[in-house]
């Protein structure tokens, strides 16, 4: 710094015979003593008299304070600014917690809603394996949900694994909740939804994740019954999931919802009208809801998936081989998506650390959208 008084190479712009605190010259790199009077100590403090011997008048000097604010960077202003508080609206605004980054969902209620599909083994990850909540086991999104301290309810049709998958959750000291039941029965998502607020309290966060898809053919060559359960399950039931989710997480101060769509939401890829329709229209409710729910701290947002290596896509694979090259195509990547990495972008979402993302159709894709 010039100008100081312990600086042999530039005239001091004051004469204090003791150099005031925290100073440093540049060309001596010789620090000034540490402070004696405490009033240094508060953030722009100007004391009028330093009690060193032999001190004269010393320059009014302003101290940085050290204060850390909730993004870990230094903050000027008063410690008791600095304490949790509400965004705009009351929503909630992201804030440090120990351990966060590791596990951002903790004491978190989810309800996760649609199939039970196992991660498959040795799914190809451009050669290394990905970080799994257990050792030697494979992961879906419940048990990721589960990894990360958050309690878990699963709705499916499937009451066997729904049942087994619970199990397994619990006995690694989750928490997991199982009811059976079909998205496109309004009555099933409210059971769902009620068995979350009265097990645990609480409903914070959802992933809807059911979805149906029938074999391409023409528009006109579709009939009438495929296209109605298409609609059913990827349009109606996230209707459903989302006219009672929303009102328990309004109850509870906010949260967050997760809808999956598809590339083929927001790009005709070769899969049949129907589909294409009902996962543009998943992308539109998740915009409508939130626009309506964003001032009272509710998120909801939409995945846009890629070819994912589900036990039902290597079933097809398997039956029609051909069919393996067409889809990794898709991918810049040249693969398929493991089931982990969609589900650690809903992980994301959910958290508090895409607290200001809301209303957005994220792309986990590996690029199909951008070359479509």
């Amino acid at each position: 710094m010039t100008g100081s008084p312990y600086c042999r190479k530039r005239a001091p712009r004051w004469p204090p015979s003791s150099p005031l605190p925290g100073l440093t010259c540049r060309h001596s790199r010789k620090s000034a003593p540490a402070p004696a009077h405490p009033r240094l100590l508060r953030p722009f403090a100007i004391p009028a008299k330093a009690e060193t011997p032999g001190d004269r008048k010393v320059l009014r000097q302003r101290v940085k304070p050290q204060f850390t604010g909730p993004s870990g960077r230094q903050d000027r202003r008063d410690p008791t600014a600095l304490q949790p508080r509400e965004g705009p609206w009351g929503a909630p605004v992201a804030r440090d917690r120990p351990g966060r980054h590791r596990f951002p969902l903790p004491g978190r209620v989810i309800v996760r809603q649609g199939p039970v599909r196992p991660v498959l083994k040795g799914s190809p990850t451009d050669g290394h394996r990905l970080r799994r909540p257990g050792p030697r086991r494979t992961a879906g999104a419940a048990e990721l949900f589960a990894a990360q301290e958050a309690a878990v309810v699963l709705m499916a049709r499937g009451e066997s694994r729904l049942a087994e998958l619970a199990g397994r959750i619990c006995s690694d000291r989750g928490r997991a909740l199982a009811i059976t039941g079909d998205v496109c029965r309004l009555e099933d998502v409210e059971r769902a939804v009620r068995g979350a607020v009265e097990t645990f309290g609480q409903l914070d966060e959802a992933f809807n994740n059911a979805s149906f898809a029938s074999a391409s053919a023409p528009l006109h060559e579709i009939g009438t019954d495929v296209y109605d359960r298409t609609m059913e399950v990827n349009v109606r039931g996230v209707w459903n999931c989302l006219v009672q989710q929303i009102p328990a997480m309004l109850a509870s101060g906010g949260g967050a919802v997760v809808n999956t769509s598809s590339v083929a939401g927001v790009a005709a890829t070769g899969a049949s009208a129907a589909y294409v329709a009902a996962k543009h229209a998943v992308i539109g409710m998740a915009k409508a809801a939130a626009a309506d729910y964003g001032r009272q701290g509710v998120r909801v947002n939409a995945l846009v998936v890629g070819v994912t290596r589900t036990e039902m896509m290597q079933q097809i694979i398997t039956t029609h081989p051909s069919l393996e090259g067409d889809f990794m195509a898709e991918s810049v990547q040249h693969r398929m998506a493991d089931p982990l990495e969609i589900a650690r972008a809903a992980a994301w979402l959910c958290s508090d650390q895409s607290s200001f993302v809301t209303g957005a159709a994220v792309p986990v894709d590996s690029g199909a959208t951008a070359t479509a």
